[in-house]
């Protein structure tokens, strides 16, 4: 794991180029402590890299790296799974000695041997890659299909920069606010889609390639989406025992391709750690080492649940519990973590995690993304009935309609008849009324539709596979373990687990998306049923409590201020929403939560 940076630049402005990558160089120590390399043409582009040391501790691995032919040049943060497999191809077509033991060697050599389309259809991992091509005087940047790998760029000036941190831009450069993406922050409690919290700022999209060249000293770029199908295995899922025994052996050659000596593991008491955890425990000679957090608060506590769970196992388990201490201690860190506004209060433990993790391994499996692909999420079953209900009112008349309206056994109907369509019921809060009216209006939710005219649960998936897993999920994990220097890998997040989850949902055994029974099924191998059975809690904190016990004169003090954005929110709304949260009630916590978390990173900023 690293961290990548630089710039396509016009001859003249050589001097704010290489400014850029000296201060991006020390900006992205925490994802590379260990080595960094620069690449220069002397002409008009310079690479940055900073090394993470997981499997080539070798000079010959360090980046940036030129291919045999001469024609590329190459920086990448990640790690590439079945590089074993492309090298052992790139070595039928070739007469080639490979120099390092590790992935970032075979990579280019790939792009050299297959070209740039072909290696990306054929690589699975987790990446962002800079390419550029020294004959053609031409800069691809190139997302990973998941999106789990960060990069930021910016046309400023007729130059190309980019990052895999924000800040390396927003130091360097006089950046305004995105106030679409304020927006959408406030929706979501994340940005999605490639646009930033600056203008001119943005992000490369999961499954993106971007070409960039210079024309008429002009900075030119072509996005596109390079992998426009799947590989399908063909998978014959003709039986439900073959489909439960398919999928174990899926899953183990994903968890064995991301291990490595000394991995461990993030172990929360849910299906999908558990599972991963089981799997690497079968596979290992030696005691693997997992990880947990527990609370002080026990609504939110499992480590009692870990503990079965690493005790039936055999595994070393390394817990600590989360305090309130710690919670406001991470919080305020969270500008310096995340880069831009991010409000997923899961972040906080998550970011104790990973610390507790780093003082023993350098990579971690984790269980993030089994449940955009196999339907995990309550929500889905109740946003249908929800919705179902909502339509009620079409099918019993407008009269019995109002029946049951006012009926005490219906809570929020009217909210729910708010919403003009599917999608808007699935992805609005309801919290828009903080702005004002003239910054909401044709106010748009996603560029993109997922949702057909009669909603499945599919249709959800694919939105959070898009939306919701890249944005949050991914940017919660990447951003808290990079902070610590701490690569985490996600088995599930194999583009061949994606390929049956796929087939699953066209077979007749789709109702093995039913609250995850096919994972579950699979673990009850491994785990007795007492414990795979018991309800997952979350990895949750208490806002409430948070927000008005240990930092309420902080977010009083938000709720005061009314000099920044005065012209972008209602304060008015803002101040009777704090009003009520203090005197009570807690509907508005999310929002709550995500105000003081934006002032917070405004004043981290030096923008108030």
């Amino acid at each position: 794991m690293c961290g990548i940076s630089g710039v396509f630049y016009n001859q003249k402005d050589k001097v704010n180029a290489e400014k850029f990558i000296n201060f991006s160089k020390i900006n992205l120590l925490r994802r590379g402590p260990d080595f960094s390399g620069q690449y220069a043409n002397n002409k008009n582009i310079i690479f940055n890299h900073n090394k993470l040391s997981i499997m080539d501790n070798t000079i010959n691995g360090n980046q940036p790296l030129k291919s045999s032919c001469g024609k590329f040049v190459m920086i990448f943060n990640g790690e590439i799974y079945n590089f074993l497999n492309l090298r052992n191809q790139i070595l039928k077509l070739k007469n080639y000695t490979f120099l390092s033991s590790g992935d970032a060697e075979v990579l280019i050599e790939a792009f050299s041997t297959f070209g740039i389309k072909n290696t990306l259809e054929k690589i699975d991992g987790m990446y962002a890659i800079a390419l550029f091509d020294i004959i053609n005087n031409k800069l691809y940047i190139i997302g990973d299909f998941f999106g789990e790998k960060p990069i930021y760029y910016s046309k400023i000036d007729r130059n190309f920069y980019f990052s895999s941190n924000l800040n390396c831009l927003d130091k360097n450069f006089s950046l305004n606010i995105n106030y679409n993406s304020l927006k959408k922050f406030f929706l979501y409690k994340y940005i999605p889609g490639h646009q930033s919290i600056y203008e001119n700022v943005y992000k490369v999209k999961p499954n993106e390639m971007l070409t960039i060249q210079i024309k008429n000293d002009d900075i030119l770029i072509n996005k596109e989406t390079y992998k426009t199908v799947i590989k399908d295995y063909n998978f014959k899922l003709e039986s439900s025992t073959s489909a439960h025994n398919l999928l174990n052996s899926i899953i183990t050659e994903s968890v064995l391709q991301r291990s490595r000596p000394n991995c461990g593991v993030f172990l929360s008491g849910g299906i999908d750690s558990s599972l991963i955890a089981s799997i690497l425990q079968n596979n290992s000679e030696k005691k693997i080492q997992t990880f947990s957090i527990g609370f002080e608060d026990k609504k939110f506590d499992e480590i009692e649940k870990v503990s079965l769970i690493s005790k039936h196992l055999g595994c070393l388990n390394e817990k600590i519990v989360c305090k309130e201490s710690d919670l406001e201690e991470f919080f305020f860190q969270l500008p310096e973590v995340y880069d831009e506004p991010f409000s997923d209060s899961s972040q906080l433990p998550t970011l104790l995690l990973s610390k507790l993790s780093s003082n023993y391994t350098r990579v971690c499996l984790a269980g993030d993304g089994a449940d955009e692909l196999f339907g995990g999420y309550s929500r889905y079953n109740s946003t249908l009935k929800k919705w179902n209900f909502r339509n009620f009112k079409h099918l019993v008349g407008s009269l019995a309609y109002k029946f049951i309206k006012n009926s005490s056994c219906i809570e929020n109907i009217v909210f729910y008849n708010k919403h003009k369509n599917f999608e808007d019921f699935y992805i609005s809060n309801n919290w828009l009324n903080i702005f004002h009216e003239k910054i909401i209006k044709n106010f748009k939710l996603s560029d993109q539709s997922f949702f057909t005219n009669k909603p499945q649960i599919e249709d959800m998936m694919n939105y959070d596979k898009s939306n919701y897993l890249p944005y949050d999920i991914l940017v919660k994990v990447d951003r808290a373990s990079m902070y610590h220097s701490l690569e985490v890998r996600l088995p599930f997040l194999s583009q061949k687990i994606y390929s049956f989850s796929k087939s699953l949902l066209k077979s007749k055994f789709k109702n093995f998306y039913d609250n995850k029974n096919i994972l579950r099924n699979i673990l009850s191998n491994y785990l007795p049923v007492n414990i795979t059975n018991q309800q997952k809690k979350g990895f949750s904190i208490d806002l409430q409590n948070f927000i008005l016990k240990k930092n309420f004169l902080f977010a009083e003090n938000a709720f005061k201020y009314k000099n920044f954005l005065n012209n972008y929110f209602d304060f008015t709304q803002i101040k009777n929403m704090w009003e009520r949260f203090k005197s009570g009630d807690n509907r508005p916590v999310s929002i709550i939560y995500s105000y003081i978390t934006l002032y917070n990173w405004l004043k981290f900023k030096n923008k108030i």
